[in-house]
């Protein structure tokens, strides 16, 4: 899977919706089935309705199926159960006891699966990078609360 490097916004404010701005994620390298984390997303808002579209279309496009999230209650602004992003229907399912820095990504069967870290929103540059290093590391076998308590 190529790996996605994070673009720092420009300090101006740009009227420009997250869903246009190039997605923030970097994956495990090389991809392991060791650990707890498979990749980090930097969103740029709690409104996943809006955020996923563009971290589905990168999985998509390196022949991933996935159409299931699976998230936080608490963490996410509402989302509806069910969204379509580029023609693809995709469930959302919101559970109050799933850990509030991760989203589960799977397809309608399972096989595919991917546990995704997410950086929250306000999270400094510095910050973020490190996570994203850390992340990135093939033999990291870190729990998700590890990765962000080093990183700070």
């Amino acid at each position: 899977m190529a790996n996605s490097t994070f673009e720092v916004e420009p300090a101006a404010p740009v009227a420009t919706s997250s869903a246009e701005l190039a997605v923030r994620v970097r994956y495990r390298e090389p991809a392991s089935t060791a650990g707890f984390v498979d990749a980090a997303w930097w969103p740029r808002s709690r409104d996943l309705e809006q955020e996923i579209g563009p971290l589905l279309k990168e999985l998509w496009a390196d022949g991933r199926d996935v159409d299931r999230v699976s998230f936080n209650t608490g963490y996410w602004n509402d989302a509806q159960r069910r969204i379509e992003v580029d023609g693809h229907r995709v469930r959302l399912g919101s559970f109050s006891r799933q850990n509030a820095s991760m989203i589960e990504l799977t397809d309608a069967w399972r096989t595919q699966h991917i546990d995704v870290l997410v950086i929250d929103p306000a999270t400094a540059d510095d910050v973020a990078g490190r996570i994203f290093d850390r992340v990135a590391e093939g033999d990291n076998n870190d729990r998700p609360e590890e990765i962000l308590r080093k990183a700070s």
